[in-house]
C-alpha cells in the first residue's frame, strides 16, 4: 500500500475524479433500479403499500409516546418517495395515477 502524499496534486485530483466518476455511476444504477421497480404495476403496487404502511400522507402525532414510534416509520416511508420521485419522476407519476 503507499502513503498518501497531501502535496501530490495529481494524485488527489485523480482520486477525487474517481470518487466523482464512481458516485455518478451509483446513481445512476439506483435510478435504473427505481425506474425497474417502478415500470410495472406490480411494483408501483408494492411502493404504495410501502407508503400506505409508513402513513407517508397520515398524521403521527398521538399524544404519547407512539408519535415517535410512528414519526420512525413514517421517516423511512418518506425517504422511499423521495427516492421515487427523484429516480424515476415519469414512474412516480404513473404510482401516483394508479391510485386515483
Amino acid at each position: 500500500m503507499t502513503e498518501h502524499d497531501p502535496l501530490d496534486l495529481r494524485s488527489s485530483q485523480a482520486r477525487e475524479a474517481e470518487r466523482r466518476h464512481e458516485a455518478a455511476v451509483d446513481k445512476r444504477v439506483t435510478a435504473e433500479d427505481w425506474a425497474w421497480l417502478l415500470a410495472s404495476k406490480r411494483g408501483r403496487r408494492i411502493v404504495n403499500d410501502l407508503l400506505d404502511v409508513c402513513g407517508v400522507d397520515r398524521p403521527s402525532y398521538t399524544g404519547t409516546a407512539e408519535t415517535y414510534f410512528r414519526e420512525g416509520r413514517r421517516s423511512i416511508g418518506l425517504h422511499v418517495q423521495q427516492q421515487a420521485r427523484s429516480m424515476a419522476p415519469d414512474h412516480y407519476i404513473d404510482l401516483l395515477k394508479d391510485n386515483l
